[in-house]
C-alpha cells in the first residue's frame, strides 16, 4: 500500500481497502451473535460483582480499623466473647413448649388428663394423636393386669392413638372420698401391678419391674411374651391416675425411652393436682 499521502493515492489503493472492508463484512456477517437476554445477564452480573467487589473492601477497610484502633487500647481481638441476650422474645417463649426441657409440662388446656399435643411433644410423635372417652366397661383399670382394681370411681377414660407411630394408650382418673382412701388405693395399684396376673386367661400377662417410684408419678416396665407395655401410676389428694401404653413391634423392645414416657407421667401428675402452665406449641 502505498503511503498515506493524498497525492500518491491510487485507485489500486483504493481497490485493496474496499476488497478488505468486503471481506471483513462477510465475517462479521456470518459471526452468530449471543443473545441479547444473556448480554444483559451477563452485564448486570458483572455490575453486582462491582458492588459486591466494593462492599467487600469496605468492610475490610471497616475492620482494619477497628482492629487497630482496639489493639491501640491494649485489647485483642481474641478476648472478644458475643454478647448473650437475657431477654426472650415472643417467638423464643411460643416455640420453646417443642423442646425436650418443655414435655413434662402441661399446656394451658383445662382438663385432669393429658391432651393430644402433650403426646406429641413427649413421645416425639408428629402425627395427629387421636384421643376419645372410653368406658370402664371397656376393660378394667389395667386391661392385662386383671388382679389390678379400680383405686376409686372412676370419672373420666380416655383412649389414646397415633396408626402411623403404633402409639395405643390408655388413660383414666379415678376419684376417692378422701386424700386418706387415695392414699391406699395408690398404694393398692402399685403392689398389684408389681404381682401382675392375667386372671385366668390363657394369655401369660407380662412380667412387670419398677423404673422410678420415688415419687409420684411411678413408672413401671411390663415385658410379656406378646407384649411390652409401660404403666404410670399418678396420685394427688383424693383422685389416682393410671397410664398404660402399649408398645408397637416386637415384644420385649422398648421403642419410647423412659425420659419419654416420664415426660407423659409428669404431665399426668401435673394435671391431676390442677397445676397447669406452660406455652402453646407452635407445631408439635
Amino acid at each position: 500500500m502505498a503511503e498515506l499521502d493524498p497525492g500518491r493515492w491510487s485507485a489500486a489503493d483504493d481497490e485493496l481497502v474496499r476488497g478488505a472492508l468486503a471481506t471483513l463484512r462477510r465475517d462479521v456477517e456470518a459471526l452468530e451473535l449471543a443473545d441479547v437476554r444473556f448480554v444483559k445477564a451477563r452485564g448486570a452480573a458483572r455490575r453486582r460483582r462491582t458492588v459486591l467487589g466494593a462492599a467487600a473492601a469496605a468492610a475490610a477497610a471497616v475492620l482494619v480499623v477497628g482492629y487497630v484502633g482496639f489493639s491501640g487500647l491494649g485489647g485483642h481481638p481474641s478476648s472478644l466473647r458475643p454478647a448473650v441476650s437475657t431477654s426472650r422474645s415472643s417467638t423464643t417463649s411460643t416455640t420453646s413448649a417443642t423442646t425436650p426441657a418443655d414435655a413434662g409440662v402441661p399446656l394451658p388446656v383445662p382438663g385432669d388428663l393429658p391432651v393430644s399435643a402433650e403426646w406429641q411433644r413427649a413421645l416425639g410423635i408428629t402425627e395427629t394423636v387421636v384421643i376419645a372417652d372410653s368406658k370402664e366397661s371397656e376393660g378394667g383399670a389395667v386391661m392385662d393386669c386383671a388382679n389390678v382394681g379400680r383405686p376409686g370411681t372412676l370419672t373420666h377414660g380416655q383412649s389414646v392413638n397415633a396408626e402411623s407411630s403404633g402409639l395405643q394408650a390408655d388413660q383414666r382418673v379415678y376419684e376417692n372420698p378422701s386424700t386418706a382412701a387415695a392414699d391406699r388405693a395408690a398404694d393398692a395399684v402399685v403392689s398389684q401391678l408389681l404381682t401382675c396376673s392375667s386372671g385366668g386367661a390363657p394369655v401369660k400377662p407380662p412380667k412387670v419391674s419398677v423404673v422410678a417410684d420415688s415419687a409420684w408419678p411411678k413408672v413401671f416396665s411390663g415385658i410379656g411374651p406378646a407384649s411390652t407395655e409401660w404403666f404410670v401410676v399418678t396420685h394427688s389428694g383424693s383422685k389416682v391416675g393410671i397410664v398404660t401404653i402399649v408398645e408397637p413391634g416386637e415384644a420385649g423392645m422398648h421403642r419410647w425411652t423412659v425420659s419419654q414416657v416420664q415426660d407423659i407421667g409428669a404431665v399426668a401428675q401435673r394435671r391431676l393436682g390442677g397445676d397447669l402452665g406452660g406455652a402453646m406449641p407452635t407445631r408439635p
